[in-house]
């Protein structure tokens, strides 16, 4: 199977109360009204999304519960977006901006004001905001605001027809791929803020790509043949077939060598780290917190990997056409 070549060299570690965590997950959304039909239900389980945020965090469940329903809403609204809303990119800019301002306080008319997504998506940020600071929450609101800010460029080009280069692709990639709102959630499970001089040097700044870079790409490849069926043009191997005039698998022997030379590269960086706070003097505990974030981001890659490997999210049976809605439910 295409789920298997995949391989990075991070563990994943299975979360011990994931089976607490599954159900606590789907209370929470079906207080929200969704996950109700069973072939929504099976939908969810089989994707276990909630397992793979149980991998990406060392924590008890009611810290871990919003980071894990984060990722899985997030997916909901993909899938939402592939259905009626898939070609539509004026309505996909009217669900952006009503879930973008869902994070500001000013007034704001929702085009989606009953939706769903609209609906859970306040009352995660709610949650995820509270007792942090307002510079984590910036932060936070960022990388979703870049997240949701990239359904609008993809929908934009499946109406086109446009397709992006190598190098246009990869960046976007980053923020279309959900990982920078995985990574601020890792600061809020640890209980550490990355200090704005370090997160403004290379090495952080590269740490946090590579990251990004691994994950959203090898999900490229676990996605290829549930994308391909619906269409989709945003994925580096049909990107690269396309570019390059390459064979399918020439282009999955790329992406392979890509994530390689990424997580050796992230070694390299991770050695780094030490002499990088020796250079601002910071104090033990805040270096052991900064070496504790950078094992935090493997443990997020590897935790991918294994999920990417055994989910059943993007097996042929999950799949649908362009033409069938992309969940069982609509929540918008």
């Amino acid at each position: 199977m295409i789920q298997e070549m995949i391989h990075v060299p991070f563990p994943g570690t299975p979360y011990p109360d994931v089976d607490i965590l599954r159900q606590r997950v789907f209370e929470w959304f079906r207080s929200y009204g969704m996950l109700n039909a069973d072939a929504a239900v099976l939908k969810h389980l089989s994707a276990d999304i909630a397992g793979l945020g149980g991998s990406w965090y060392d924590a008890p469940v009611e810290n871990i519960l919003l980071p894990t329903c984060a990722p899985i809403l997030a997916a909901m609204i993909d899938d939402q977006v592939d259905g009626a809303l898939d070609r539509r990119p004026d309505l996909v800019a009217q669900l952006v901006n009503d879930l973008n301002s869902v994070m500001y306080t000013d007034p704001h008319v929702f085009s989606f004001p009953d939706a769903a997504v609209v609906q859970a998506f306040s009352g995660l940020w709610a949650g995820s905001a509270q007792g942090m600071s307002a510079r984590w929450t910036a932060h936070l609101r960022s990388a979703w605001e870049q997240y949701y800010n990239a359904y609008i460029v993809e929908t934009h080009n499946r109406f086109s027809g446009s397709m992006m280069k190598i190098d246009e692709y990869i960046p976007f990639r980053r923020e279309s791929g959900y990982m920078y709102v995985g990574i601020a959630y890792l600061e809020q499970v640890q209980g550490f803020e990355v200090p704005p001089a370090l997160r403004a040097m290379p090495q952080i700044r590269e740490l946090h790509n590579i990251c990004c870079d691994v994950i959203s790409i090898a999900n490229d490849i676990h996605s290829l043949e549930k994308e391909e069926k619906r269409g989709e043009i945003h994925n580096i191997a049909i990107l690269l077939q396309h570019e390059r005039h390459c064979s399918r698998h020439e282009a999955i022997d790329t992406t392979c060598k890509m994530i390689h030379e990424w997580c050796e590269r992230f070694f390299v960086l991770e050695n780094e780290i030490p002499v990088i706070c020796q250079s601002f003097r910071l104090p033990e505990e805040i270096t052991t917190a900064v070496q504790a974030h950078v094992t935090g981001l493997g443990k997020l890659i590897g935790g991918y990997c294994a999920w990417g490997r055994t989910t059943r999210r993007y097996h042929a049976y999950n799949a649908t056409t362009a033409d069938q809605p992309g969940f069982p439910e609509s929540y918008l």
